[in-house]
């Protein structure tokens, strides 16, 4: 028992080193980490490249050094010359347009006008000839007329279907016949006034024709009356329209004359280049010039000349005439 009780007071080294190690790490504070130091980009030059910068802002960069550089373009006098250029181009681009345009107008009214001119010429020769020819064939009997049957037990008569040349009888005849115009041998024409209950008027036939006579010319006149202002009206459409086209010519021919003395005035810089070139070196060396001349220019002496072909140039040659070629078959056999 008394070895027991010594084992159990001594206290074993694990028991007694846990509790030490757990107070230490307990106690010892934590390590504190590092912070990064700030870059100072104010610090940095001009002409180095700054850390961290996006692509945003190197897009940016370009933009602005683009932008710089074509405002040191334009600002150039080469730069302004080409704008010169330009506008000039422009605005003879569209003076040609215009030109163009105006020309398709002058055209189309052209044809118009001899398109109405040559419709007023055919009514006016279809017009005359119904004004002469009219009068004249209404002496003859019409085919075309219906004549209804009179019969005794009939009630009424039913009015004529006149054709297109005669117009429908009207209600009161245009004269009142004499009994001179009546001939009992002649054969009695029966016309019906338009309008119902009407009476028959009972005619000769000398008063018929002298009638319908009448009535054909008055028609014919009114005709001619309409058609007289008709073509009055087109007369005066023609004439506007000829004005226009002469109008759009001479502004064509204006605008073409502006053109021809603008290009003659504006030489290029080439040509007056190789012009002041050519000034300059006739200028300089006038002598060698002359010298080259002289020698490219061939020295009558030294050439040989023949006379004789002088002489033949004077006088005509003969011509020699030669026999025809004679066929076989044409040959005379004696």
């Amino acid at each position: 028992m008394s070895m027991e009780e010594p084992l159990q007071d001594a206290p074993s080294s694990v028991d007694v080193d846990t509790p030490m190690q757990d107070t230490a790490s307990a106690t010892a504070p934590a390590p504190v980490g590092k912070k990064r130091p700030r870059l100072d980009f104010n610090a940095l030059g001009v002409g180095e490249r700054k850390r961290g910068k996006s692509m945003f802002g190197v897009l940016v960069n370009t933009l602005n050094k683009a932008k710089a550089e074509d405002k040191e373009r334009n600002a150039s006098d080469a730069a302004k010359k080409r704008q010169l250029i330009d506008q000039r181009l422009q605005n003879k681009l569209k003076k040609d347009a215009d030109s163009v345009r105006q020309a398709e107008e002058a055209k189309k009214d052209k044809l118009s006008a001899s398109r109405k001119e040559e419709e007023l010429q055919l009514k006016d020769s279809i017009y005359k000839s119904r004004r002469t020819r009219f009068p004249f064939l209404s002496n003859f009997l019409l085919t075309s007329d219906v004549i209804p049957h009179l019969d005794a037990d009939s009630e009424g008569v039913e009015a004529f279907q006149l054709s297109s040349l005669v117009p429908p009888p009207i209600t009161s005849p245009s004269f009142v016949l004499s009994p001179n115009h009546f001939d009992a041998s002649s054969k009695s024409v029966y016309l019906n006034a338009q309008g119902a209950g009407a009476c028959l008027q009972i005619y000769s036939i000398n008063g018929m024709y002298e009638y319908i006579i009448t009535q054909v010319k008055d028609a014919v006149e009114e005709e001619w009356e309409n058609f007289k202002s008709e073509r009055a009206m087109g007369v005066e459409d023609i004439m506007t329209l000829r004005q226009n086209v002469a109008a759009a010519k001479n502004g064509l021919a204006k605008t073409r004359g502006g053109t021809e003395q603008e290009n003659g005035d504006e030489t290029p810089p080439s040509a007056k280049d190789e012009n002041a070139a050519d000034s300059t070196i006739s200028a300089d060396g006038g002598e060698h010039g002359d010298d080259g001349a002289r020698d490219m220019e061939p020295k009558v002496s030294e050439m040989d000349v023949d006379d004789g072909d002088r002489e033949r140039e004077g006088v005509p040659e003969k011509k020699v005439e030669r026999p025809a070629a004679v066929d076989e078959d044409d040959a005379v056999e004696y």
